[in-house]
């Protein structure tokens, strides 16, 4: 299969062999699963996926398992072109995308901005005249917000774990999810 642009450039960061991150401009998360597996098939591992403000940066590091190193340079070759990949693990990859982009770690770095914005809202809507109204309409639609962004979070985690998946620390804080064969 031929390869995009975000693909080409996820295989020219791949060229350099050093942990990097790929800062990309509101992918889908279909898009961002797709591109996590085909870095694992070539020897990276998957370590986060952080939501900025205009863009979602997804970071990978160099897997040291002698294993997926010996596969990763069968395929070099035929790099940039991807073999087919597997459906399932297209799935799994999607979810452990969602569950970092979805997830409490993701909800407490975008909370205060969405408050912030919020009380400015507000304070225009009191200045106005109808604010209660307004501030209970808004407190409710990022409660439902929030509460279906946990709860897709969540069904990730399900899917994750069912499927064998672990939480890995790679850093004070952070986690990652291992494949199941590690």
């Amino acid at each position: 299969m031929a390869t995009d642009r975000l693909t080409a450039q996820l295989f020219h960061r791949m060229a350099q062999g050093f942990p990097f991150e790929l800062s990309v401009q509101m992918a889908r998360m279909k898009k961002l699963g797709r591109l996590v597996t085909v870095a694992e098939l070539y020897g990276f591992h998957f370590l986060e996926a952080r939501q900025h403000v205009f863009s979602i940066s997804v970071a990978f590091t160099p897997d040291p398992d002698p294993q997926v190193r010996a596969r990763a340079a069968q395929l070099w070759p035929y790099a940039p072109y991807i073999p087919e990949l597997s459906p399932a693990q297209l799935k799994l990859d999607h979810q452990r995308v969602r569950y970092d982009l979805l997830g409490w770690k993701s909800l407490k770095t975008r909370l205060p901005l969405s408050l912030g914005c919020f009380g400015l809202l507000a304070l225009g809507r009191f200045a106005a005249g109808n604010g209660l109204f307004f501030v209970a309409a808004v407190i409710c639609l990022v409660a439902v917000i929030i509460g279906v962004q946990l709860l897709l979070a969540r069904q990730a985690l399900t899917a994750l774990t069912a499927a064998g998946y672990r939480r890995v620390p790679y850093a004070p804080g952070r986690f990652t999810f291992a494949p199941p064969q590690r």
